[in-house]
């Protein structure tokens, strides 16, 4: 693909209070063509969302590993015509696409950050005790939905294996959508959600929690049922593999592991180090232990 030269800048929009802004930016192509790309910006520092580039080169600024933002957007792909983020599409030519966008990113920065702040919680709450070896060789329990409603009648959906919380949401769509991009629930055909978050609806069937009602167990046998991924028990998303000329096998590979207590799902370089975290039963156990693994360079 060929370098894009910048022409006008878009400004962000005056007055956002979110942490992450989104604007546009015309740009020439090399071969002379006008293109719009989105760009965003957090901290003061922005980066251009171009085309068919993965998040590890549009990263410039090393965000993720510098802690300001939890891992990779949920999702992300760049195209010439849109751009793919926590399941929804915007277009580079859409009239309001940029606040679209920019809602997007935000939305998916807090359920993120605050998956990640229980988590550490539940981390930290956890006795420090080593615990017997049996225990760890212990089978896998399979992970459920459990649904409550609080005091003041807020609805809390939990994804539960043992003891662990793999995830936590409320009745809204942002909360849904972190379920379906860790893996942990099938997306339904139709989803909606009260604007109170006091009921949702899930291919055309009411669960209310409105004015006493509380469907919590009705709910709760239909995520079960119907809902819960058969990838659930492997803690998260699918293995997902990446090209990438820079690695020594020509391939990255992005799959969940426990790190310091809490799930991480980011982009690791595939070497042995990799492939020994796949078998590792403690922090991930996507791969049998007793599994033979050769690894040939360079593919």
């Amino acid at each position: 693909m060929s370098d894009f030269k910048t022409q006008t800048p878009a400004l962000p929009e005056p007055g956002s209070r979110d942490e992450i802004t989104i604007g546009k930016i015309g740009m020439l192509t090399a071969g002379g063509e006008q293109a719009e790309v989105f760009t965003m910006t957090l901290g003061g520092e922005t980066i251009n969302l171009m085309p068919l580039r993965n998040w590890g080169q549009l990263d410039v600024y090393k965000w993720g590993m510098r802690g300001k933002l939890p891992g990779t957007p949920a999702g992300l792909e760049v195209t010439f015509d849109h751009v793919k983020v926590a399941g929804e599409i915007v277009s580079t030519q859409a009239h309001e696409g940029a606040a679209k966008l920019q809602k997007l990113f935000n939305e998916w920065l807090a359920v993120e950050r605050g998956t990640l702040e229980l988590a550490r919680k539940k981390a930290l709450a956890k006795p420090t005790t080593v615990e017997p070896q049996a225990t760890l060789r212990a089978e896998p329990l399979v992970p459920h939905f459990q649904v409550e409603a609080d005091k003041e009648g807020i609805v809390h959906l939990h994804c539960r294996q043992g003891k662990e919380t793999l995830a936590t949401i409320g009745l809204n769509l942002p909360g849904f959508n972190s379920l379906f991009n860790q893996g942990l629930m099938h997306k339904p055909h139709s989803l909606k959600v009260g604007a109170l978050h006091d009921w949702v609806e899930l291919d055309g069937e009411l669960f209310s929690f409105e004015k006493g009602n509380n469907d919590a167990s009705k709910l709760e046998k239909v995520l079960n049922d119907r809902y819960l991924s058969a990838t659930a028990h492997g803690q998260g998303k699918d293995v997902v593999v990446f090209t990438n000329d820079a690695s020594s096998t020509g391939f990255d590979i992005q799959f969940p592991a426990k790190v310091g207590g809490v799930i991480d799902n980011r982009r690791r370089p595939l070497n042995e180090e990799t492939l020994g975290l796949l078998q590792d039963a403690e922090h991930c156990g996507l791969l049998p232990k007793d599994l033979v693994i050769k690894l040939s360079r360079p593919n």
